[in-house]
């Protein structure tokens, strides 16, 4: 069976969808689903429904500018729900980014190839408590240094294709297959584009996670 991780944007302390990863676009959730925008009161509402095991949360302010206005949010949210494992992105660029919501048990970090910078020391300690995003836009692996990826090891790895980001397109089964082509070592997790109809494709392809809104708000 699929696991659905339900995927949050937040930005300026505000819930926020987009298309195709373009962050100056993105406006409150409210105004596209009429949901409350507040990360506790939006995490409240779809736990109603369904506990999640997992939220994904991408502070678009950090990974735009390593901006903390996001924090104290993230912080509650955390705190308040101790049983529910947040994976988030934060921008992180060096090894010692990963201790910033390091207090709470209930967090893992994720690096990305977009922004994460310091791979040696990663290697050099054997350090795999982390989640890495594969981030994929116009047809490009982003981050200078993206070629590491291939050696990466660590809890799961992301398969994000920014491009189709709230296009309800599907997933691009092409990217799927490079990517874990690519990397032997890891768990594997979709995100970007997936619609229902993709389960049998992603149950072919031995992927059982997928991170979404679309489809966690289609069943509340």
């Amino acid at each position: 069976m699929l696991n659905y991780i339900p995927a949050i944007d937040i930005k300026n302390n505000v819930i926020v969808t987009g298309i195709k990863g373009n962050r100056s676009l993105y406006k409150s959730i409210s105004k596209k689903y009429k949901l409350n925008h507040d990360l506790i009161k939006f995490l409240e509402h779809i736990f109603k429904k369904k506990r999640y095991k997992h939220i994904y949360i991408a502070d678009l302010n950090a990974i735009h500018n390593q901006s903390k206005v996001n924090f104290s949010s993230i912080c509650k949210a955390l705190k308040k729900f101790p049983n529910t494992t947040f994976i988030i992105d934060s921008g992180s660029k060096k090894f010692s980014d990963l201790r910033k919501y390091a207090m709470y048990k209930n967090y893992i970090p994720i690096l990305s190839s977009e922004s994460y910078q310091n791979y040696s020391i990663l290697f050099k300690r054997k350090y795999t408590r982390f989640v890495f995003s594969v981030d994929k836009k116009k047809n490009i692996i982003l981050g200078k240094k993206r070629k590491y990826y291939k050696n990466i090891r660590c809890l799961s790895l992301i398969m994000m294709n920014i491009d189709r980001i709230g296009s309800n397109k599907g997933i691009e089964i092409e990217y799927l297959n490079k990517v874990k082509n690519s990397n032997n070592y890891n768990n594997f997790i979709v995100a970007g584009g997936f619609i229902k109809s993709d389960e049998t494709v992603l149950k072919k392809l031995n992927i059982g996670e997928v991170i979404c809104l679309s489809e966690v708000l289609r069943n509340l």
